[in-house]
């Protein structure tokens, strides 16, 4: 499975989220993850700026600049484990591996057992949808009561 990602992901008018952006290998069943998190970074870089008419393409490029991070670790974390996978030249059915080291290590301390499920599901650093970017929280806001 080939891991990929696009150079840019923007241009004036224009962008990439989810797979169009980065394709992601099944394994650990991120992607969807991914592409919900880039729509979020979206929501929250171009609501403000498209309601003021003023969305230039540098809007466009926070959102590379923040998911970037999270895509390249975790595709990193993808090839890792599947390349570890190959070496051993094990059956496509049977568990890779980890050193005993790290299996002590990942299991002893719940932080550290956490920590790589903890990064698949939410990233580096979790994202939010802005309320000051949701509409039905504006609207609603702006209702008389």
């Amino acid at each position: 499975m080939e891991l990929k990602r696009a150079e840019r992901w923007h241009r004036d008018g224009l962008l990439l989220i989810g797979d169009a952006a980065h394709v992601m290998s099944p394994l650990g069943g991120v992607g969807i993850n991914l592409a919900i998190r880039d729509a979020v970074l979206a929501a929250n870089a171009v609501v403000g700026p498209l309601r003021a008419g003023r969305l230039r393409e540098r809007d466009l490029a926070k959102v590379q600049r923040r998911a970037g991070w999270d895509v390249s670790l975790i595709q990193g974390l993808q090839a890792f484990v599947q390349n570890q996978a190959v070496t051993q030249k094990e059956q496509a059915d049977t568990l890779i591996a980890l050193p005993s080291w790290l299996r002590t290590t990942l299991f002893a301390l719940p932080v550290v057992r956490d920590l790589p499920v903890r990064l698949l599901a939410f990233g580096l650093v979790p994202v939010h949808v802005q309320t000051a970017s949701c509409p039905s929280a504006t609207s609603r806001s702006n209702r008389a009561p």
